[in-house]
């Protein structure tokens, strides 16, 4: 009886022995399966792939040559920017040293002007800057002219790739005063409602190429039944010695003007301005393989101006319009040096006009010309121009022969007069100028003959 007590003792120690190590695997297993639930719940972060935002204080002692601008602002379209951008290119520049800043393609949207501080060897890239609607309307979205070193420029070796300024109707896009060696490149200015390139001041040789210029847009200009009001000036040059090539201008109120000399101009197309398309303000310019499309070009003062192998290209039914105005801004103003040359001139409506003078300030003198080319055009419904022409005189049996260039020449008085003539009877006929006036020659033979008479004129003076 006893030995039962002790075995049924022993049996319930050995089964409270199992019962513990039984709870003991269950706590452990419901542990494990705790951390393996928690561990799928949550993505698992590699060292490798965590980055730390690095505050711009940083920049002025990091040693990369390429700045992520979204390393530093939102670049959303939403957040406004300006003070994180502003903060960026102060340090940035600071370096002195060959910088990229790149934009990354983000949109940044600018309250205030944002200050270009003085520098060197700088590149702004792949980025897109928008006005907000409370950014002022005299400003621009980057702005420099902060004064260098005495004798020196404030920005030298200064670059703008891959950029688009949308200034929302509020203000201007880019203005750039006291440069050396600018490059503007592959660059589109959009909704200015002032300017939006603007070239200023003491400054000299920037390259802009590939660049667009729209106040609106096309889509914006065709939406409406009334196109909306234009006031801005796409590209305007005061400083000198720059170069321009495969510019688009279009929907804006001015297209080009220019103030600056020595500046020359290339493969550039404007249309669709509701005032000047090109306004030459200064001398020495150079226009060259230009398409000047429905607009106008306006010359004050010409001086040492040419435009060559261009093409004028209109859809008018107004006889009073004229691509060409030459505007003279005192009286008896010189002309020196105006080319027009190897270009055509077409118009798909009625005849307009060509070139013509604007009296309204001031007035040419009649006979200081010299060296003016206007030669080699063609003309489609344009009356034509020129300031050496030639006309051939077929008469009978007359002794006065009259030449009239008034049609041709638009300003000036002829100064030069070569001629020939063929007598159908064979024999010789003495001729002699008996007048030259205003734009008329006067020819006189000894006796009536019959035959042609070749005049050619120029209004350019020799002496």
């Amino acid at each position: 009886m006893q030995r039962q007590k002790q075995r049924k003792k022993q049996r319930q120690k050995h089964i409270q022995k199992l019962k513990l190590k039984l709870n003991i695997v269950i706590f452990v297993v419901f542990a494990l399966l705790t951390l393996f639930t928690m561990a799928c719940a949550r993505p698992a972060v590699e060292p490798a792939v965590v980055t730390v935002k690095p505050g711009i204080s940083d920049l002025e002692h990091s040693s990369e040559n390429v700045l992520n601008v979204r390393a530093y602002a939102a670049g959303d379209g939403v957040t406004d920017d300006t003070a994180a951008l502003q903060q960026l290119l102060d340090s940035a520049f600071a370096r002195e040293q060959i910088l990229f800043i790149d934009f990354n393609g983000g949109e940044y949207l600018i309250s205030k002007p944002l200050l270009l501080p003085p520098g060197k060897r700088v590149t702004l890239q792949n980025g897109t800057l928008i006005a907000t609607d409370n950014f002022p309307e005299d400003g621009f979205l980057i702005e420099s002219g902060q004064a260098g070193k005495a004798g020196s420029f404030a920005n030298e070796d200064i670059c703008f790739d891959n950029m688009l300024f949308d200034s929302r109707h509020r203000g201007g896009g880019l203005k750039l005063e006291s440069y050396n060696r600018a490059i503007i490149t592959r660059t589109w200015f959009r909704h200015f409602q002032t300017t939006g390139l603007h070239l200023a001041g003491w400054s000299h040789e920037a390259l802009v190429d590939k660049v667009y210029f729209n106040e609106y847009t096309w889509d914006e200009w065709t939406a409406t039944q009334t196109p909306p009001e234009r006031f801005g000036t796409a590209l305007k040059v005061d400083s000198p010695d720059n170069h321009f090539s495969q510019v688009v201008v279009a929907l804006a109120k001015k297209g080009i003007e220019v103030s600056g000399q020595y500046n020359q101009f290339a493969n550039i197309h404007v249309w669709g301005c509701s005032e000047q398309g090109v306004h030459l303000k200064t001398s020495f310019l150079s226009f060259n393989q230009a398409y000047i499309d429905g607009v106008q070009v306006q010359i004050d003062d010409p001086w040492q101006v040419e435009i060559i192998n261009s093409k004028f290209f209109a859809h008018l039914d107004d006889p009073d319009w004229s691509f060409i105005v030459l505007k003279p801004t005192k009286q008896n103003t010189y002309i020196k040096g105006l080319k027009i040359k190897d270009s055509s001139f077409h118009n798909t409506e009625s005849t307009i006009k060509g070139l013509k003078i604007d009296n309204s300030v001031g007035s040419f003198h009649p006979t200081e010309i010299r060296d003016c080319f206007m030669l080699d055009n063609s003309f489609i419904n344009v009356a034509p121009f020129a300031s050496r022409a030639r006309q051939a005189l077929n008469q009978t049996n007359v002794q006065i022969w009259e030449a009239d260039f008034a049609s041709l020449f638009p300003f000036g008085s002829i100064q030069s007069v070569t001629y020939g003539f063929q007598n159908t009877a064979g024999n010789f006929a003495n001729c002699q100028v008996q007048s030259i006036t205003d734009q008329k020659v006067l020819i006189k033979t000894d006796r009536s003959v019959s035959g042609t008479l070749w005049v050619e004129a120029d209004i350019n003076r020799l002496d």
